[in-house]
Protein backbone atom coordinates (compact mmCIF):
# COMPACT_ATOMS: atom_id res chain seq x y z
CA UNK A 1 0.00 0.00 0.00
CA UNK A 2 0.97 3.56 -0.68
CA UNK A 3 1.53 6.25 2.02
CA UNK A 4 3.79 8.74 3.39
CA UNK A 5 7.82 8.22 3.99
CA UNK A 6 8.92 6.36 7.11
CA UNK A 7 12.91 6.24 8.06
CA UNK A 8 12.64 2.87 8.94
CA UNK A 9 10.28 2.29 5.67
CA UNK A 10 13.31 3.26 4.09
CA UNK A 11 16.26 1.71 5.62
CA UNK A 12 14.29 -1.50 5.07
CA UNK A 13 14.39 -0.32 0.81
CA UNK A 14 17.89 0.30 0.88
CA UNK A 15 19.19 -3.37 3.04
CA UNK A 16 16.48 -5.43 0.68
CA UNK A 17 18.03 -3.77 -2.49
CA UNK A 18 21.73 -4.36 -1.37
CA UNK A 19 20.83 -8.22 -1.28
CA UNK A 20 19.37 -8.28 -4.42
CA UNK A 21 15.15 -7.77 -3.94
CA UNK A 22 13.26 -6.15 -6.08
CA UNK A 23 10.85 -4.26 -4.44
CA UNK A 24 7.73 -3.15 -6.41
CA UNK A 25 5.10 -1.12 -4.28
CA UNK A 26 2.00 0.64 -5.40
CA UNK A 27 2.48 4.30 -7.01
CA UNK A 28 -1.09 5.04 -5.15
CA UNK A 29 -4.89 6.16 -5.67
CA UNK A 30 -6.46 9.30 -5.92
CA UNK A 31 -10.69 10.12 -6.47
CA UNK A 32 -11.61 12.52 -9.26
CA UNK A 33 -15.03 13.55 -6.95
CA UNK A 34 -16.07 12.56 -3.91
CA UNK A 35 -13.23 12.13 -1.54
CA UNK A 36 -10.97 13.71 -3.88
CA UNK A 37 -9.00 15.38 -1.15
CA UNK A 38 -8.19 11.80 0.38
CA UNK A 39 -4.68 11.47 -1.39
CA UNK A 40 -2.57 13.52 -3.64
CA UNK A 41 -2.28 12.63 -7.14
CA UNK A 42 1.84 12.08 -7.18
CA UNK A 43 3.39 8.91 -6.81
CA UNK A 44 3.34 8.08 -2.99
CA UNK A 45 5.58 6.17 -0.66
CA UNK A 46 7.30 3.71 -0.69
CA UNK A 47 6.75 3.39 -4.68
CA UNK A 48 8.14 7.07 -4.58
CA UNK A 49 12.12 5.84 -3.51
CA UNK A 50 14.35 5.60 -6.71
CA UNK A 51 15.16 1.53 -5.23
CA UNK A 52 11.61 0.63 -5.77
CA UNK A 53 9.72 -0.09 -8.95
CA UNK A 54 6.45 2.25 -8.84
CA UNK A 55 3.46 0.31 -10.16
CA UNK A 56 1.21 2.25 -11.66
CA UNK A 57 -2.03 1.80 -13.78
CA UNK A 58 -2.59 1.35 -17.35
CA UNK A 59 -6.18 0.18 -18.78
CA UNK A 60 -6.76 -2.90 -21.75
CA UNK A 61 -6.33 -0.23 -24.24
CA UNK A 62 -2.96 0.53 -23.40
CA UNK A 63 -4.36 4.02 -22.28
CA UNK A 64 -3.24 5.27 -18.57
CA UNK A 65 -5.54 4.54 -15.78
CA UNK A 66 -6.85 8.27 -15.42
CA UNK A 67 -10.24 10.00 -15.56
CA UNK A 68 -8.68 12.57 -17.57
CA UNK A 69 -7.90 10.63 -20.19
CA UNK A 70 -9.88 7.82 -20.46
CA UNK A 71 -13.11 9.93 -19.05
CA UNK A 72 -15.58 7.80 -21.26
CA UNK A 73 -14.57 4.94 -19.12
CA UNK A 74 -15.78 4.54 -15.44
CA UNK A 75 -13.26 3.05 -13.08
CA UNK A 76 -15.15 -0.36 -12.24
CA UNK A 77 -13.17 -1.22 -9.02
CA UNK A 78 -13.62 -2.01 -5.75
CA UNK A 79 -12.59 1.99 -4.96
CA UNK A 80 -15.62 3.35 -6.29
CA UNK A 81 -15.65 4.57 -10.33
CA UNK A 82 -13.93 7.88 -9.30
CA UNK A 83 -10.97 5.99 -8.78
CA UNK A 84 -7.38 6.28 -10.80
CA UNK A 85 -4.03 5.47 -10.25
CA UNK A 86 -1.50 8.03 -9.23
CA UNK A 87 1.42 9.29 -11.19
CA UNK A 88 4.17 11.94 -11.41
CA UNK A 89 5.94 14.06 -10.92
CA UNK A 90 7.84 13.87 -14.37
CA UNK A 91 10.88 13.28 -12.13
CA UNK A 92 10.26 10.85 -10.30
CA UNK A 93 8.67 8.51 -13.32
CA UNK A 94 12.34 6.82 -13.82
CA UNK A 95 11.86 4.10 -11.74
CA UNK A 96 7.88 3.99 -12.46
CA UNK A 97 6.36 0.78 -14.48
CA UNK A 98 2.50 0.34 -15.49
CA UNK A 99 0.56 -2.66 -15.34
CA UNK A 100 -2.68 -3.91 -15.75
CA UNK A 101 -5.80 -2.52 -13.86
CA UNK A 102 -8.76 -2.13 -13.21
CA UNK A 103 -11.20 -5.14 -14.03
CA UNK A 104 -9.18 -7.58 -12.99
CA UNK A 105 -9.52 -10.77 -10.54
CA UNK A 106 -9.55 -9.92 -6.81
CA UNK A 107 -9.91 -12.56 -3.87
CA UNK A 108 -12.98 -11.76 -1.46
CA UNK A 109 -12.20 -12.49 1.98
CA UNK A 110 -16.02 -12.36 2.49
CA UNK A 111 -19.31 -12.29 0.74
CA UNK A 112 -21.05 -15.36 -0.70
CA UNK A 113 -18.18 -15.10 -3.47
CA UNK A 114 -14.56 -16.01 -3.50
CA UNK A 115 -13.68 -13.77 -6.45
CA UNK A 116 -14.70 -10.20 -7.46
CA UNK A 117 -14.36 -9.66 -11.11
CA UNK A 118 -14.10 -5.46 -10.47
CA UNK A 119 -10.27 -5.50 -9.13
CA UNK A 120 -8.93 -2.09 -9.58
CA UNK A 121 -6.45 0.50 -8.25
CA UNK A 122 -2.42 0.05 -8.64
CA UNK A 123 -3.17 -2.71 -6.08
CA UNK A 124 -4.23 -4.78 -8.97
CA UNK A 125 -0.76 -3.72 -10.93
CA UNK A 126 1.85 -4.09 -8.14
CA UNK A 127 1.60 -7.99 -8.35
CA UNK A 128 1.97 -8.40 -11.78
CA UNK A 129 5.31 -6.65 -12.25
CA UNK A 130 6.48 -8.06 -9.07
CA UNK A 131 5.40 -11.81 -10.72
CA UNK A 132 7.03 -10.41 -14.19
CA UNK A 133 10.86 -9.52 -11.70
CA UNK A 134 10.72 -12.64 -10.45
CA UNK A 135 10.55 -14.66 -13.42
CA UNK A 136 13.25 -12.69 -14.93
CA UNK A 137 15.64 -13.60 -12.14
CA UNK A 138 13.92 -17.75 -12.25
CA UNK A 139 15.02 -17.51 -15.62
CA UNK A 140 18.59 -15.95 -15.44
CA UNK A 141 19.39 -17.88 -12.15
CA UNK A 142 22.52 -19.59 -13.80
CA UNK A 143 23.83 -16.23 -15.47
CA UNK A 144 23.18 -14.01 -12.49
CA UNK A 145 25.64 -16.37 -10.80
CA UNK A 146 27.71 -16.51 -13.14
CA UNK A 147 28.16 -12.70 -13.06
CA UNK A 148 28.60 -12.69 -9.27
CA UNK A 149 25.42 -11.00 -8.93
CA UNK A 150 23.48 -13.10 -6.92
CA UNK A 151 22.54 -11.77 -3.40
CA UNK A 152 23.80 -8.48 -4.30
CA UNK A 153 22.27 -4.88 -5.50
CA UNK A 154 23.07 -5.99 -9.19
CA UNK A 155 20.42 -8.89 -9.19
CA UNK A 156 17.73 -6.50 -8.36
CA UNK A 157 19.36 -3.66 -10.94
CA UNK A 158 19.81 -6.32 -13.27
CA UNK A 159 15.75 -7.43 -12.98
CA UNK A 160 14.83 -3.69 -12.86
CA UNK A 161 16.70 -2.51 -15.62
CA UNK A 162 15.25 -6.15 -18.11
CA UNK A 163 11.69 -4.57 -17.22
CA UNK A 164 12.43 -0.33 -17.86
CA UNK A 165 14.25 -1.04 -21.29
CA UNK A 166 11.67 -3.92 -22.52
CA UNK A 167 8.39 -1.91 -21.29
CA UNK A 168 5.60 -0.87 -24.11
CA UNK A 169 5.82 2.57 -25.10
CA UNK A 170 2.49 2.71 -27.72
CA UNK A 171 1.10 5.28 -26.01
CA UNK A 172 2.23 8.70 -26.83
CA UNK A 173 2.34 10.06 -23.19
CA UNK A 174 3.67 6.99 -21.83
CA UNK A 175 6.51 8.92 -20.00
CA UNK A 176 4.08 10.57 -18.08
CA UNK A 177 1.97 8.13 -17.02
CA UNK A 178 4.18 5.14 -17.08
CA UNK A 179 7.24 6.20 -16.73
CA UNK A 180 9.34 3.26 -18.58
CA UNK A 181 6.11 2.29 -20.33
CA UNK A 182 3.79 -0.61 -19.44
CA UNK A 183 5.31 -3.90 -18.34
CA UNK A 184 5.88 -7.22 -21.49
CA UNK A 185 7.36 -10.08 -19.06
CA UNK A 186 8.39 -11.87 -21.96
CA UNK A 187 10.20 -8.70 -24.14
CA UNK A 188 11.58 -8.35 -20.70
CA UNK A 189 13.15 -12.16 -21.07
CA UNK A 190 13.94 -11.74 -25.16
CA UNK A 191 16.77 -9.02 -23.74
CA UNK A 192 18.17 -10.75 -20.78
CA UNK A 193 21.62 -11.56 -22.80
CA UNK A 194 21.68 -7.81 -23.40
CA UNK A 195 20.95 -7.05 -19.97
CA UNK A 196 23.75 -9.09 -18.49
CA UNK A 197 26.38 -8.48 -20.47
CA UNK A 198 25.87 -4.39 -19.77
CA UNK A 199 27.48 -1.73 -16.70
CA UNK A 200 24.53 -1.36 -13.62
CA UNK A 201 24.56 1.31 -11.76
CA UNK A 202 22.83 1.20 -8.70
CA UNK A 203 19.89 3.21 -8.17
CA UNK A 204 20.00 6.47 -5.57
CA UNK A 205 19.92 4.92 -1.66
CA UNK A 206 16.79 5.66 -0.17
CA UNK A 207 16.21 8.31 1.98
CA UNK A 208 13.53 10.84 4.01
CA UNK A 209 15.65 13.81 3.31
CA UNK A 210 14.10 17.42 1.66
CA UNK A 211 16.74 18.78 -0.28
CA UNK A 212 17.46 22.67 0.58
CA UNK A 213 16.60 21.76 3.86
CA UNK A 214 19.65 23.07 5.56
CA UNK A 215 19.57 26.78 4.69
CA UNK A 216 16.18 26.28 6.28
CA UNK A 217 17.33 24.85 9.67
CA UNK A 218 19.98 27.65 9.67
CA UNK A 219 17.43 30.63 9.43
CA UNK A 220 15.67 28.57 12.41
CA UNK A 221 18.08 28.28 14.38
CA UNK A 222 18.66 31.40 14.47
CA UNK A 223 15.78 32.59 15.65
CA UNK A 224 14.42 29.68 17.88
CA UNK A 225 13.81 29.63 21.28
CA UNK A 226 16.75 28.06 23.31
CA UNK A 227 14.38 25.41 24.41
CA UNK A 228 13.76 24.27 20.80
CA UNK A 229 17.06 24.43 20.10
CA UNK A 230 19.26 21.65 21.48
CA UNK A 231 21.12 20.13 18.51
CA UNK A 232 23.34 21.55 15.76
CA UNK A 233 21.72 22.73 12.90
CA UNK A 234 23.84 20.71 10.71
CA UNK A 235 23.16 17.91 12.26
CA UNK A 236 22.33 15.31 10.02
CA UNK A 237 19.54 13.51 12.21
CA UNK A 238 17.81 16.18 12.95
CA UNK A 239 17.91 17.42 9.41
CA UNK A 240 16.30 14.21 8.05
CA UNK A 241 13.49 14.24 11.19
CA UNK A 242 12.58 17.77 10.01
CA UNK A 243 12.67 16.81 6.53
CA UNK A 244 10.79 13.65 7.11
CA UNK A 245 7.62 16.00 8.92
CA UNK A 246 7.55 18.19 6.23
CA UNK A 247 6.86 15.81 3.89
CA UNK A 248 4.58 13.51 5.80
CA UNK A 249 2.69 16.89 6.50
CA UNK A 250 2.57 17.59 2.66
CA UNK A 251 1.28 14.03 2.11
CA UNK A 252 -1.53 14.24 4.83
CA UNK A 253 -2.49 17.79 4.35
CA UNK A 254 -5.06 18.42 0.99
CA UNK A 255 -4.17 22.29 1.28
CA UNK A 256 -0.39 21.03 0.49
CA UNK A 257 -1.01 18.51 -2.13
CA UNK A 258 0.04 20.70 -4.60
CA UNK A 259 3.36 20.52 -3.65
CA UNK A 260 3.73 16.31 -3.76
CA UNK A 261 2.51 16.70 -7.29
CA UNK A 262 4.77 18.90 -8.58
CA UNK A 263 8.15 18.76 -6.43
CA UNK A 264 10.94 15.89 -5.98
CA UNK A 265 12.17 16.43 -2.85
CA UNK A 266 15.84 14.58 -2.74
CA UNK A 267 16.44 16.01 -6.02
CA UNK A 268 15.18 19.57 -7.09
CA UNK A 269 13.44 22.35 -4.23
CA UNK A 270 14.92 25.45 -6.48
CA UNK A 271 11.89 26.76 -5.98
CA UNK A 272 13.10 27.64 -2.62
CA UNK A 273 15.33 30.13 -3.63
CA UNK A 274 13.02 32.39 -4.72
CA UNK A 275 11.85 34.66 -1.42
CA UNK A 276 7.91 34.68 -2.35
CA UNK A 277 7.38 30.99 -3.41
CA UNK A 278 9.61 30.13 0.48
CA UNK A 279 7.56 32.19 1.95
CA UNK A 280 4.19 30.91 0.90
CA UNK A 281 5.42 27.34 1.55
CA UNK A 282 6.23 28.26 4.85
CA UNK A 283 3.39 29.89 5.71
CA UNK A 284 1.08 26.87 4.55
CA UNK A 285 2.95 24.66 6.18
CA UNK A 286 3.36 26.74 9.43
CA UNK A 287 -0.57 26.75 9.01
CA UNK A 288 -1.22 23.02 8.72
CA UNK A 289 -3.16 21.18 11.24
CA UNK A 290 -0.68 18.52 10.92
CA UNK A 291 2.62 20.04 11.93
CA UNK A 292 3.75 19.38 15.11
CA UNK A 293 4.16 22.33 17.71
CA UNK A 294 7.68 22.15 17.34
CA UNK A 295 7.98 22.47 13.83
CA UNK A 296 5.58 25.50 13.80
CA UNK A 297 7.63 27.17 16.41
CA UNK A 298 10.36 26.80 14.15
CA UNK A 299 8.80 27.91 11.54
Amino acid sequence: MAGYPTRRVAQAVNRAYEKGIVIVTAAGNNWKGGVSSLTPKAIMYPARFDRVIAACGVCYNEEPYDLDVNNWLRMRSEGGENMQGNWGPEKCMDTALAAYTPNLPWVMNSGPFKFSRQGGGTSSSTPQIAAAAALWILYNRKGLAEKKYTGTWKQAEAARQALFQSGGRTYPGYKKYYGNGTLKASDALDISEQILSSGLNPASEASVKFLGLTGFVGQWFRAMPTEIATQSPADESFQEMVSLEIIQVLYKDPELFMYCNMLDFEKDNSFLKNKQAKDVFISKVKASPYASETLKKML
